[in-house]
């Protein structure tokens, strides 16, 4: 999935994976055949951990590390190197090119790679010196010396001494002979038995262990041997000393196998992944690969698709410590409210409004009170209600199909047919005014004027 902050793009224009693009994160990125490293390229001629690149603002770095590396045909030969953009960085059978992800990219293929610098070594020069005057000399006298030499021996031979001096001599020697092998064996079958306690300073492991030692990670990375294959594995707090380490790793025990992972990238990476969703989640990073998230949010499904998510794209995460909470649902509206009875009317009158559905605060509902006449006047009241005797009409809307309603200032909203809470019932609702029956009686009334019982009442047989 892409990211905004991915701002390069790193494209295989040949090689087994020709036609990828991979977007890069600025910072250091780590390329080889490993597992572990950033970039992985299954090319048998790549090296576990082949070339490192740095990608900044200011341009793009290469070091070599367990290969040739090649920047448009040419080998780079320093220990780090600057790579123009779209230029072709080849290492083994692959050949990479490397730009911003938003700029213009030149049209490339296959045709366009450069043809790969060949290392020459130079052939000494045979050597058409003549033999010095001093040895011709020698070699010119050489055949004089036989003739003086075989007269010293016939003379020492005239005086040969007796052979016992010979024989004491064999004697001692095969006597000393076997004093030594006496003391060879015995001090080789000693160190056989303490062979398997003690490793050979010159074993993978015994390196690989002084150098974890050295950099005080005992406790965080385990050392594992296998079928003659040594792996290191573990996690180290920041990036800068998983990469540290593994540079050390590769200067000082070759071909080993690191599993070493970064809890600030593994935070990082966990991050990012929620950010692409739009989760707002808090990541913390714990120890041995654990991390915990924290936060709220509306639906359990999509926390629980994203932890499957974070399980499986992020390398070298171990566990999630699960803290997140997830907020109720709201009730659902499970019957409307009811509203008041209507009172039948003399005349054809229009057919009463069905009330806008509203939400019941929460189940059961509210009993409904019975009316009961007012003392003074007579009128039937309802006590549970939110308008009082002095609420005044703020909205008047009538309806050809008989669901004109009128509206209170205090709240209250009430249809053709309904009875008001202080006496009287809603009897017909015009374009600007609204008439009200009581006991016969019809009042008519506008905006703005007092609803209740205060209102003088005209009588209808006039």
């Amino acid at each position: 999935m892409s990211d905004a902050r991915q701002q390069w793009l790193l494209k295989v224009i040949a090689g087994p994976h020709q036609g990828a693009e991979i977007g890069l994160y600025a910072g250091k990125t780590l390329v080889g055949s490993d597992d572990e490293c950033d970039v992985v390229l299954h090319d048998v001629l790549v090296a576990p951990q082949h070339l490192e690149i740095d990608l900044a603002s200011s341009g793009i770095t290469a070091a070599p590390l367990g290969g040739r590396v090649f920047v448009d045909g040419k080998r780079i030969r320093d220990a780090r190197q600057v790579v123009p953009s779209f230029a072709f960085l080849s290492i083994g059978g692959s050949h990479l090119v490397i730009g911003p992800a938003e700029g213009k990219w030149p049209l490339m293929s296959s045709a366009d790679v450069p043809e790969l610098e060949k290392d020459t070594e130079p052939v000494p020069a045979p050597s058409d010196k003549e033999p010095a005057p001093a040895e011709a000399q020698a070699a010119d006298a050489s055949p004089a010396q036989p003739a003086a030499v075989a007269a010293q021996n016939l003379e020492k031979s005239a005086h040969a001494p007796s052979r016992i001096g010979p024989l004491l001599g064999i004697a001692c020697g095969l006597l000393l002979l076997l004093g030594w092998g006496v003391v060879y064996s015995g001090y080789f079958s000693a160190r056989g038995e303490n062979s398997e306690e003690l490793p050979k300073p010159d074993k993978p492991i015994a390196r690989a262990r002084a150098v974890v030692e050295e950099l005080g990670l005992a406790g965080s990375i385990k050392l594992e041997e296998n079928a003659g294959r040594l792996t290191a594995f573990g996690y180290v707090d920041t990036e800068n000393k998983q990469r540290e380490l593994q540079a050390v790793f590769r200067a000082t025990v070759p071909g080993i196998r690191t599993k070493i992972f970064s809890l600030e990238k593994i935070a990082a990476s966990a991050r990012s992944l929620l950010d692409n969703q739009h989760l707002a989640l808090t990541v913390t990073s714990l120890s041995e690969g654990k991390i915990k998230v924290t936060g709220k949010l509306a639906s359990a499904n999509d926390w629980v698709g994203m932890k499957q998510t974070l399980l499986s794209e992020v390398p070298g995460i171990s566990e999630i410590e699960d803290s997140v909470e997830i907020e109720a649902p709201r009730p659902r509206i499970t019957a409307p409210v009811q509203v008041a009875a209507s009172v039948p009317l003399p005349g054809a009158l229009a057919k009463p409004g069905a009330a806008p559905a509203q939400t019941a605060a929460a189940p059961p509902p509210l009993p409904v009170s019975i009316p009961e006449p007012d003392p003074e006047t007579g009128y039937l009241i309802t006590t549970d209600t939110i308008d009082t005797p002095e609420s005044t009409i703020v909205t008047i809307r009538s309806s050809d199909d008989g669901l004109g309603y009128i509206r209170l200032n205090t709240g209250g909203v009430y249809f053709i047919g309904a009875r008001l809470p202080y006496g009287g019932t809603v009897a017909k609702i015009e374009t600007d005014k609204v008439s009200i029956i009581e006991k016969g009686q019809i009042r008519s009334l506008r905006q703005g004027d007092v609803v209740m019982k205060s209102k003088p009442i005209t009588s209808t047989k006039s």
